[in-house]
């Protein structure tokens, strides 16, 4: 976890001839002036922003135009109602924004901050209007130096991002259920984001059938080394290939080996290959 009065501090002390900070604002850097809770829809903003790209910091004590601390006065940052912005935050955005606040002492001049975590559930979309700063079903994104509506390109990668996720944990159930049987498998209420196997008699079932399981593993060692044959020309059946794969075979995202019979312990196991194997080879080949 960042240290944040560590980072801050560095920013802080980064000065010019004039005594002006160096720093500008940036991808995770805003700086204000004062702060006030009336400015709360303007802070709430930027916080998503953070929240929907990579987190950062609001700094407040810091003059713009020259960029000069000036400072803030504690008791009175300090003394803030932090009820009060969490339930802010939480009234006018959705999913919820998490965040830290502090206070930093630099040559007996404070400084406040509010430090926003990247999200684990994104996008962070405003649900209410507020003082026209912040609209229902906008979503806020943190480009260099400035917040504004997200555009095309971040939206669509935080969408493959959630892809991956969903693709992930129906993975990781494929594999488990490969484990224990198809008749012992639940998954629970939250579904297909938060997929995981439960024993709760409130879970709902689920049948994954061996197709299921084949679209994430498609390949034997037959059918990978037929599948690789087709596709390089200088491919050999070798010892060299054999070390490769047997190197990725330890990796789950590469490999997974299933008992042919789950409920017995002592059964034959056979080795299946994910077609994210590929890529790795596509490092060691050359293509046809």
């Amino acid at each position: 976890m960042r240290n944040h009065d560590e980072y801050i501090i560095k920013i802080l002390k980064k000065e010019d001839d004039r005594g002006n900070l160096i720093a500008r604002e940036s991808s995770e850097i805003e700086f204000k002036e004062n702060f006030n809770l009336a400015n709360m829809a303007d802070y709430a903003r930027i916080m998503a922003s953070f929240a929907n790209k990579s987190g950062g910091y609001i700094i407040f004590g810091v003059k713009d135009s020259p960029r000069k601390i000036t400072g803030i006065n504690p008791t009175n940052f300090n003394g803030t109602p932090q009820e009060r912005i969490t339930s802010f935050l939480l009234e006018y955005f959705n999913p919820e924004i998490k965040w830290d606040i502090g206070i930093i002492e630099h040559n007996d001049i404070y400084v406040g901050y509010i430090y926003t975590y990247r999200a684990d559930n994104k996008p962070v979309i405003c649900k209410k209007n507020k003082d026209n700063i912040i609209k229902t079903g906008e979503i806020y994104y943190r480009y260099r130096a400035q917040t504004r509506n997200i555009e095309y390109g971040e939206m669509k990668a935080i969408i493959d991002e959630i892809k991956e996720k969903e693709r992930k944990s129906w993975e990781r159930v494929i594999k488990e259920t490969a484990k224990i049987g198809p008749e012992n498998v639940v998954i629970n209420e939250k579904a297909a984001r938060d997929v995981r196997l439960s024993s709760s008699p409130k879970a709902k079932p689920v049948r994954v059938d061996e197709e299921d399981f084949r679209k994430f593993y498609p390949y034997d060692y037959n059918q990978l080394t037929t599948e690789l044959k087709k596709r390089y020309s200088n491919f050999k059946v070798n010892r060299a290939y054999h070390n490769l794969r047997k190197k990725l075979k330890t990796q789950n995202e590469f490999c997974f080996t299933r008992a042919l019979d789950p409920n017995n312990p002592k059964s034959a196991k056979k080795d299946f290959y994910s077609k994210e194997i590929l890529k790795e080879f596509d490092k060691a080949y050359s293509s046809v």
